[in-house]
């Protein structure tokens, strides 16, 4: 029986982390979990010729910092642009030091999320209202936002609401998948720069009775 053809991984190293697309075949793929490779990093065409165990970095939630300006700076534009590109049109985009005063940024509470101590995500919120949650694109569904929703879920002991631009789809998933229910639908104009009509549905996630009575 003829050896099996591998593939190695440009500029991966052995026990690397890294998400890990494995080939099923010819077309098919299965995406893998955040892994750490064991072994020599090749990829076998019908299986996977390495031994992965699960590795998942630990989302650390602290208070915001006036160091990590520059650093939310980055992360709200560059994932401010991938919203609009699914919503009202990058044509709207405004940058974080532009929108971050007059949209109350620092009106509430404001927490950072950090992954092997660098800030990669960031919310503010009230005890009633997400207002702000933007994470690096380069971390999307590595389970920053996730953690940011679950903290401010957890920090509230009354129902809380947010809005998701209409076309958000990713952003829709996540909080429904974390019990959050559209209640309306509303049209209006664009938070932040009304040159621009904007829809949106409002959503609340309800205080477990658990939570309540404590």
């Amino acid at each position: 029986m003829a050896s099996p053809q591998r593939y190695a991984l440009p500029g991966v190293e052995q026990n690397d982390r890294l998400n890990v697309k494995v080939m099923n075949g010819t077309n098919g793929l299965r995406l893998g979990s955040p892994a750490r490779l064991s072994c020599y990093p090749f990829i076998d065409r019908r299986y996977l010729v390495m031994n992965l165990t699960t590795k998942v970095s630990t989302v650390n939630i602290r208070a915001y910092e006036s160091t990590d300006w520059s650093r939310l700076c980055e992360i709200h534009d560059a994932s401010r642009l991938d919203e609009l590109r699914l919503t009202v049109g990058v044509e709207a985009f405004l940058t974080l030091e532009q929108t971050a005063e007059n949209e109350g940024l620092f009106a509430d509470k404001l927490v950072v999320a950090e992954v092997d101590g660098v800030v990669q995500g960031f919310v503010a919120y009230s005890e009633t209202e997400i207002t702000w949650l933007y994470v690096n694109p380069q971390v999307y569904k590595q389970g920053v936002g996730r953690s940011l929703i679950r903290h401010t879920v957890a920090d509230s002991t009354s129902a809380i609401e947010l809005e998701v631009l209409e076309g958000n789809i990713p952003a829709l998933k996540l909080y429904l998948s974390e019990g959050f229910k559209i209640i309306k639908r509303s049209e209006g104009k664009l938070v932040g720069n009304e040159e621009f009509a904007a829809s949106g549905l409002v959503l609340r996630h309800e205080p477990s009775a658990q939570g309540s009575a404590l």
